[in-house]
């Protein structure tokens, strides 16, 4: 995670304007999943950000939001955004919910989170996804990799993985994890998150007097029944 509340909200603030692109993706995932679930779902934002697009598309279609945010900043401007959410200022990975909500939520979405945390953090959070989701609930891991200039993807070591690595995107500097299709399928697997489906685009961000591409991936799972 970023060190501070003020880099974090600058890297948030500059990722928003960044790619109208990226947010139409992201929104077009959420509607996917708002429309597969019951009426009233408890439903889950990891770093939630300013509250657009995930909690906003999910509390529209009528479900129980609830977002969490490393940021007091972003909290209180997604409650602003989005009035029929609930928005709480929490380190994803501290965070605890209700414990009347633990196994009872349907959707758990975490877009644009993982990213900032360590792979054995990482491999925590999923764990803990699949602790908190109801048998047959809905886990959505936003995932990627920033493409070299040259459009390829950058090699990755015998594990699969490139963890915490110090980097600057959109002019801020930052520490990020990214993992190969492979490594984060096995992760799923292993806790038991059947993949469902995944939904990939190359995704133009401008930012910072910088340009990058990034492959987002969205990996659509459900919790297994047996």
């Amino acid at each position: 995670m970023p060190s501070n509340e003020e880099a974090y909200d600058n890297l948030r603030a500059t990722f928003q304007e960044s790619s109208s692109e990226n947010i139409a993706h992201c929104r077009a995932v959420c509607e996917e999943i708002a429309g597969m679930l019951s009426p009233g779902t408890n439903v889950l934002d990891i770093g939630c950000g300013t509250g657009v697009p995930v909690a906003e598309t999910f509390a529209k279609a009528g479900h129980n939001v609830t977002g969490i945010d490393f940021s007091q900043t972003m909290v209180d401007l997604a409650q602003r955004q989005v009035p029929k959410g609930s928005f709480i200022k929490a380190d994803m990975r501290m965070y605890e919910p209700p414990a009347n909500l633990v196994g009872q939520y349907g959707a758990i979405i975490a877009s644009n989170s993982l990213y900032y945390v360590s792979v054995d953090e990482t491999v925590t959070m999923v764990q803990r996804f699949t602790n908190w989701i109801k048998d047959g609930g809905v886990v959505v891991i936003g995932c990627g990799i920033i493409l070299l200039p040259n459009g390829e993807v950058p090699p990755f070591d015998e594990s699969g993985w490139k963890d915490s690595v110090e980097t600057t995107f959109l002019g801020q500097k930052v520490t990020l994890t990214f993992g190969t299709m492979d490594v984060w399928k096995k992760l799923l697997e292993k806790f038991g998150l059947r993949l469902v489906k995944i939904d990939t685009k190359d995704i133009t961000f401008n930012g910072g007097g910088e340009q990058h591409i990034v492959r987002k991936s969205y990996l659509i799972t459900r919790k297994s029944t047996d």
